[in-house]
């Protein structure tokens, strides 16, 4: 039997639980707006705890939104119905709505936002319609007027104590988690940071054994992910405890709670569950290399550094045509912008970009002649003959991240074979390059990290058809010229 008219008390805050009213005259009076009641039911669920997390109240807002979207299709008025009907069907919705919107603000309060004292005055006014209302039962009414007064009970209490160590944890871990699904800069930096400060917190989190640890895991995982995509070293990390397998700390406590019973959430298991399968692969298919075709081989090829304080030509247009052999483009530039992946994604074509605070940038470039050498750098010129050019191709990879100081090491060049029966047969460059990061620093500015090696311009199959750079266990790219 389904039930409406939800008491919504402070939980989040640490009253009394979120109650349902087991009333057979609201059912009737709900059974043809089944579904809107079911998402409203879904919605208090979420809050029935007497410390709600942000992660509860954004699921409660999911289902209400899905509770006032049924509610306006399932209760609005029916052609061919009289007038008396569709007013009972009009009260239905509006009663439906009011409670919709009073779980809206309790989820608000809980969330700290601003917009939870319009909610709750819009909730109010439908139910103090539906409290003066002669036509609906006398039990409705009296939830109604409870309602009112549970709404402004919430409203005063406000969200949970901002002082709180364990509750101060559990916003940080919400906040470093939600950045993490925006793959751009600044969004793992935002991670990172909040991760940071939820970690310092939950030292002083004494209220419960069992939040301290559940909040910790999540910090934790969450600092290591952004780690990863900032390229700053597991072991300069003071917070993960094992650099070489820097999910094991967060991951046994996953474990555990994945097998917890009451009065562990349901929820909350699955979720631990669901992290410890996530963190499981994600170091390996983070810093996974795009297989092979069968039969390809990979040999290393010699390389020189070409070594120098370089400084890249901010006017040079990195993926127009270059005075190579083809007259076609010789550099590749990519943001970091969210948008490919990895977070990754192509500069507007045919302009040169700026730096900014915000992007992470990285430019590859495959140089044949002197005359692109010169164009690509200012100032001081890499000190490669012209001559060697006839023999020797150089490889340029450049990268800047914001608000850090980042080191570059070229790791290995390889030359990949075609695919068996490709013809004609002409091999690629695979170059494999790491950066060590110091933490990101808001309001600092990051320098241009380049790194320029020479490499033979054929090999026993003629000249090299791509030159592929990629990052080996980091955040990077994967572009090519």
């Amino acid at each position: 039997m389904l039930a409406s008219a939800f008491f919504l008390a402070a939980g989040a805050a640490g009253s009394a639980p979120v109650l349902a009213a087991d009333d057979p005259a609201l059912v009737r009076l709900h059974a043809p707006c089944h579904q809107a009641l079911v998402e409203e039911m879904r919605a208090s669920e979420h809050l029935k705890s007497q410390n709600a997390t942000p992660a509860d109240a954004m699921r409660t807002l999911s289902a209400v939104d899905a509770g006032l979207d049924w509610n306006q299709k399932a209760c609005g008025a029916i052609a061919g119905r009289s007038a008396e009907d569709n007013a009972l069907r009009r009260q239905m919705h509006d009663v439906n709505e009011a409670f919709l919107l009073s779980l809206r603000g309790q989820a608000q309060t809980v969330l700290g936002r601003a917009g939870a004292a319009s909610t709750y005055a819009q909730a109010n006014q439908e139910l103090g319609a539906c409290a003066a209302s002669a036509k609906l039962p006398a039990d409705v009414r009296a939830n109604c007027r409870t309602q009112i007064a549970n709404n402004r009970a919430t409203q005063r209490q406000g969200p949970g104590d901002a002082t709180d160590p364990c509750q101060v944890a559990l916003v940080a871990a919400n906040d470093a988690g939600d950045a993490l699904k925006t793959k751009d800069y600044a969004s793992f930096e935002k991670a990172y940071l909040r991760a940071t400060d939820g970690l310092a917190a939950n030292k002083n989190c004494g209220r419960s054994a069992t939040m301290h640890d559940v909040n910790n895991a999540y910090l934790l995982t969450w600092k290591t992910v952004a780690d990863r995509y900032l390229d700053v070293p597991f072991r300069t990390d003071r917070d993960v405890a094992n650099a070489a397998d820097p999910f094991a700390v967060p991951n046994d406590v996953f474990r555990k709670c994945a097998s917890w019973g009451p009065p562990f959430p349901a929820q909350a298991r699955v979720d631990c569950g669901a992290q410890l399968a996530t963190n499981q692969r994600f170091l390996t298919d983070y810093a996974a290399q795009p297989p092979m075709s069968p039969g390809q081989t990979a040999r290393p090829l010699n390389w020189q550094p070409v070594d120098g304080p370089f400084a890249l030509r901010p006017d040079f247009v990195w993926d127009g045509p270059c005075k190579n052999n083809e007259n076609a483009r010789c550099a590749d530039e990519e943001v970091r912008d969210g948008s490919g992946p990895n977070g990754w994604g192509s500069a507007a074509p045919g302009v040169a970009t700026q730096l900014d605070d915000q992007r992470e940038r990285v430019l590859f470039a495959t140089i044949r002649n002197c005359d692109d050498l010169r164009r690509l750098f200012s100032g001081s010129v890499p000190q490669v003959a012209c001559d060697s050019f006839k023999s020797n191709i150089v490889l340029v990879a450049a990268q800047r991240k914001p608000h850090q100081q980042c080191d570059m090491a070229v790791d290995r060049v390889l030359s990949i074979s075609s695919p068996p029966g490709t013809n004609p047969t002409r091999d690629a460059v695979r170059v494999n390059y790491s950066l060590t990061c110091a933490p990101p620093v808001p309001g600092s500015s990051g320098a241009i990290i380049t790194k320029v090696v020479s490499i033979p311009r054929t090999n026993a199959n003629g000249e090299f058809a791509t030159v592929t750079f990629e990052e080996l266990g980091g955040g990077g790219p994967r572009g090519g010229t």
